[in-house]
Order: C-alpha cells, then structure tokens, then sequence
C-alpha cells in the first residue's frame, strides 16, 4: 500500500507556559513543531502500511470471505472478489459474486448473468450500499431451500367467512376445479391446501415499475379432515414453470416478501382419491384461485421473516435497511453505528 501523508505546520500550534524555564522554552517552539509534525505522520503511515493491512488480512485469512448467516445452521454467503479494492477519499467499496449456499452441500452457482454494477450512487444518502444482483437472489433462494423449509399448509378455518371460495368439499368452486370431491368424501367436509416450493429462482428486476418476477415449481397437496376425525390426502399436483411478481417489505433489517401476481404454465397430477382429473381445466381454475388466495398466502408471508446480517466483522452495526429497483439488480442501503472496542 503507498501512502502518502502531509501535516501543515502551521497547524501546530504549541504552548508552553508555567515559570521562568517555561517561558525560554516557548521561545523553541518553532523547532518542535517539525518534530511533531513529522511524529504524526509517521504514526499515520505505520497505522495504514503495517497496522491496517495486519487487520484487513487478518479478517480474510480467518473467514475466507465466508460469512454464516445469523440463525441459520449450514447457510453461509461466499464474497469472493474478482478485483482490487477501491479506496478513494470519500469511499471504500468492492466487487463480490455473493453467492449464498449450503455447506453440506458446496457452492452451485446459477446460471442468471451479473450485470455491471456500480460500487457507490450520489443519489442514495445510505453510508452503506449494496447492489444485489438477479445473480445473488438466485443463489439466496436456491440455497435456502436446502437449508431450510418455504411451504405451509392453508387450513379451512383461515379462510374468511366472507371469501367467495371456502375449503370445502360443497363450495362451487372447489366442485368446478375438483370435479367428483363432494360425491367422494361427502358435503361440507373441510378442506386443506398444503404447499411446499421444489424449485425459486429466475429472478428478473426491472426499474420501470418497482417489482420483482420469478419462477418456481412447488407441490400442492389437498387434505380431506374427513368425518370420522382421520384426515387423507385428496390429490396430490406439481404446479411448473408457475410465474409470480413480488415485492418486499422492510422493518429496519427484517425482510419479508408480498406476492402481487401469480400465473401458472404447467400442472402436473400426481394422484388423486376421487377420480380423474383434467391437467389443463386445474390450470384454468388454479389461475382464477390464485387471485383469490393471494391475500391469504401475503398474510403467511408477512410472518416469515428474514433478518438481513447487520453486524460486519464486529466493526459497525447496519440499521434502516432501504431498498430501490433497477435493471437487473437492487439498491440496498443501510445507516452503519460503529461499535466501542
């Protein structure tokens, strides 16, 4: 590292005072003035070549640029950096992939490309800026299916009395889109819808309307609760290539997802209980009921929070997360508070 410093002498300023040695001294404080001037700017060189580099290197040697995020077993982020560091007089800032993965089970990049990215925006008064690619939200949510659970299951009783669609074996539409369900197990039997997400990914970000796409594939399975108090499951679908649109909701550094559109490509019938079911009429009907359930499905989402890691090498601590869209990728800004040593 080259470092260059500069104290202007001329602001020292010096005074000695007290007694008669005092005073004939303070007629040498011109001469000392070089000497501490010269004294601080050689403190400042050794604390930049020699003590800085001692603690920057000291960080990547013990993590490797791997960091665990908080709460978590097994889910660890990847900075690798594929260029020099930038340092000028008003910022520091670096490139990194960011890939998110799960220890088990090594690093698996996505195929989504890394757009150019900036390292600072003028615009944004966040001290702390990232850019977060399509690239690195693939790999988050991939990985987090493997370190985790995405799923739930949509009970009959959670449906409001006012919904047009209830979770049951007589409602009209759940006779339209399961044809043979109430003839089967019986009226009035309730219903559950259970929901686990096999594949998430191929995210796209577009600055134009401050949203989110992507792709997934997840598995829908429905329960009759019949009446003898044993509960069985009705059919079992893969829904593929399913599209959605979202965006997120941010309490300090807590991150939560909202679903604003959803539209379904291909179904897959795995089983059924009742019958025969058409592929392409589920298709149709899911499509009409997504709309429907999405309220529902935000108001899950809306519990399953994610805490964004805030405290960086026990330096400084990140508050006030706040996001913008761009092309390809995402604004993410923070207020940093250093911490006492």
């Amino acid at each position: 590292m080259d470092v260059k410093t500069h104290v202007d002498r001329y602001d020292i300023n010096i005074k000695i005072w007290g007694n008669f040695w005092a005073d004939i001294a303070s007629a040498f404080e011109v001469f000392f003035v070089g000497t501490v001037a010269g004294e601080i700017e050689d403190a400042i060189t050794a604390g930049l070549t020699t003590t800085l580099p001692t603690v920057v290197n000291g960080f990547i040697n013990k993590s490797e640029m791997l960091l665990h995020i908080p709460k978590v077993p097994n889910w660890y982020l990847d900075l690798a950096t594929e260029s020099k560091y930038l340092i000028t007089e008003t910022f520091f800032g670096f490139d990194a992939k960011a890939l998110f993965f799960d220890k088990r089970t090594g690093e698996i990049e996505p195929t989504a490309a890394i757009p150019d990215l900036p390292m600072k925006m003028i615009d944004h008064v966040e001290k702390f800026q990232a850019f977060v690619s399509t690239y690195a939200l693939d790999s988050f949510t991939s990985s987090w299916l493997s370190v985790g659970k995405l799923g739930g299951t949509i009970k009959h009783d959670m449906i409001p009395a006012t919904s047009p669609v209830q979770l049951n074996t007589s409602d009209t539409t759940m006779k339209l889109v399961f044809g043979g369900i109430e003839g089967y197990y019986g009226p009035n039997v309730p219903l559950d819808i259970h929901l686990k997400f096999k594949s998430l990914g191929g995210f796209e970000i577009t600055a134009a309307d401050s949203n989110m796409k992507g792709l997934t594939t997840l598995d829908m399975e429905l329960y009759a609760n019949k009446l003898d108090g044993t509960r069985e499951m009705a059919a079992s679908i893969t829904l593929g290539d399913l599209s959605f649109g979202f965006s997120v909701l941010i309490t300090d550094m807590l991150v939560s997802a909202q679903i604003t559109e959803v539209y379904d490509s291909t179904v897959t019938v795995n089983s059924c209980t009742f019958g025969h079911l058409s592929a392409l009429k589920l298709k149709v009907e899911l499509n009409k009921g997504f709309a429907i359930a999405r309220p529902i499905i935000n108001e899950k989402l809306a519990g399953m929070q994610l805490e964004v890691p805030s405290n960086i090498a026990g330096v400084f601590e990140l508050h006030n997360l706040n996001l913008a869209y761009y092309d390809s990728y995402l604004y993410a800004g923070a207020t940093p508070v250093f911490l006492a040593p």
